[in-house]
């Protein structure tokens, strides 16, 4: 699958985002459609277990690696794509 490549500009967030627990990720415990279906492309691309994974907003996930190396995953509702970001 070719996913598009972007950057963003960081967004202040008035509330802290905590990682997603194991139990989290294993069961899709995320708020929209839009973040189902990022999170089922990142489960079937990444082994979620060695990443922290943070609900960003109603379509876009963040993916933190042991280096604390980010990546967005953003839900096109139009293309009916998933995006990657990268902070800018």
């Amino acid at each position: 699958m070719q996913i598009e490549m972007y950057v963003i500009e960081e967004k202040n967030i008035n509330k802290p985002i905590e990682a997603m627990t194991v139990e989290d990720k294993r069961r899709n415990g995320v708020d929209t459609i839009a973040q189902f279906y990022v999170l089922q492309y990142l489960k079937k691309e990444l082994n979620l277990d060695v990443f922290d994974v943070y609900l960003i907003d109603a379509t876009t996930i963040m993916v933190r690696d042991r280096f604390n190396v980010e990546s967005y995953f953003r839900y096109d509702q139009e293309s009916k794509k998933i995006i990657n970001f990268q902070k800018k």
